[in-house]
């Protein structure tokens, strides 16, 4: 299956093509403005991530109004490092930075054994966390980031949270020994090594659940359908010894 961020590509290319095409043949409307609903409806065909159809529509008429502003070369600077800030695992590790739904948390609170360690392998600005300590006080949940800007806001939002606890790193670091949940929700790019370091690492009985992005080639032990925004789906593997 063609990879999530070379199919965007293709579907920008194929749709900036169909623009142009349709503009030689006589279309009265500018390119910019073509490119785009046809893009997103790629998209829809296509049916990638909801989040990419509005990525599409908005994309080339940014960057058209962005350059008839005249902006500073400096508001290009701070707007390119506030975006490295937030989301540099989208470039790195091609992860973009997902929020989990409401819906997803009630199902994964109703879920989670009793007194459960759980940790979030990239866990943003600390969404995940916050909900499941107001639904499961009973629960150690700890998080992970290496995004500078969303560690730092998920740090103050769950600063009066006792059984919280946040770290700035590198989740390929993060030991997962004494954890009985291992949670993410990243793409479907780090799913395979994410698989690989859970089976080196965890604790036997442990679980790995991901939100929408499956291993591939390892059937789960569960799939919990959420009725959200993006119909995600809650995947879980029980490890046995």
């Amino acid at each position: 299956m063609m990879r999530l961020h070379l199919r965007q590509l293709a579907i920008f290319l194929m749709a900036l093509a169909l623009a142009i095409v349709a503009g030689l043949l006589g279309a009265p409307w500018p390119l910019v403005w073509m490119q785009p609903p046809l893009a997103m409806l790629l998209a829809m065909l296509w049916r990638t991530p909801r989040w990419w159809w509005l990525l599409h529509l908005l994309l080339l008429p940014a960057v058209f109004l962005a350059m008839q502003a005249d902006l500073p070369p400096w508001l290009y600077l701070l707007a390119a490092l506030l975006l490295f800030a937030i989301s540099r695992n989208a470039l790195t590790e091609r992860v973009p930075l997902f929020l989990t739904s409401q819906a997803a948390l009630d199902a994964l609170a109703a879920r989670l054994p009793p007194a459960a360690r759980l940790i979030d392998l990239g866990c943003g600005t600390g969404r995940l966390l916050e909900g499941l300590s107001r639904r499961r006080p009973d629960l150690i949940l700890h998080g992970v980031e290496s995004a500078w800007l969303p560690w730092l806001w998920a740090r103050l939002r769950l600063a009066r949270r006792p059984n919280v606890s946040v770290t700035l790193g590198d989740i390929w670091q993060a030991s997962l020994a004494g954890y009985g949940v291992i949670y993410t929700y990243l793409s479907p790019e780090p799913m395979a090594k994410i698989w690989h370091k859970v089976k080196q690492e965890a604790d036997s009985n442990a679980w790995l659940v991901s939100n929408s992005f499956a291993v591939p080639g390892v059937q789960p032990d569960e799939s919990i359908a959420i009725d959200d925004a993006t119909a995600s789906t809650l995947y879980i593997w029980r490890l046995t010894t």
